[in-house]
């Protein structure tokens, strides 16, 4: 029986020297048996949005809601990043470090979407209101020209 330990790095490139974020690995201590696989879990929490885990009532998986505090968007996460396990377990023999790493894309979608649609009816309200200026003027000059 064994206790598995270690660090999941969150990060830009596998060698980074800093981490952007630093999560345990197995926080509550549970067992696994030599010869046995056991899934760990871990969630990345800092970052602009974010998901907040809530309890549930009567599930046993926690519900989860995307939280917008504007006040950490200094923490927006866009781009490719690694997670990095370096972690320790024994096989009943001997301790076993482990180093395993796994790249993935954050695409903060909903954001770039508000963003477009935003932009969008900017532009179309710039356009317009030019419009309408440029016929206006050309109301006036007919005007004029009828005088």
């Amino acid at each position: 029986i064994d206790q598995p330990s270690g660090n999941l790095f969150s990060q830009r490139s596998f060698n980074d020297p800093t981490p952007i974020a630093t999560n345990k690995l197995n926080p509550g201590n549970s067992y696994h048996l030599p010869g046995t696989s056991r899934t760990l879990t871990s969630s990345w929490s800092e970052g602009f949005p974010h998901y907040i885990s809530t309890a549930s009532d009567g599930s046993t998986t926690p519900k989860k809601h995307l939280s917008w505090d504007w006040r950490h968007l200094n923490n927006l996460r866009m781009g490719r990043y690694v997670a990095k396990v370096v972690m320790v377990y024994n096989d009943g023999q001997r301790d076993v470090p482990v180093i395993a790493s796994y790249s993935f894309w954050v695409i903060p979608w909903k954001l770039i979407l508000g963003v477009v649609v935003i932009g969008g009816l900017i532009i179309t309200g710039l356009i317009a209101w030019v419009r309408l200026v440029l016929m206006g003027t050309k109301k006036v000059r007919n005007y004029a020209r009828r005088r």
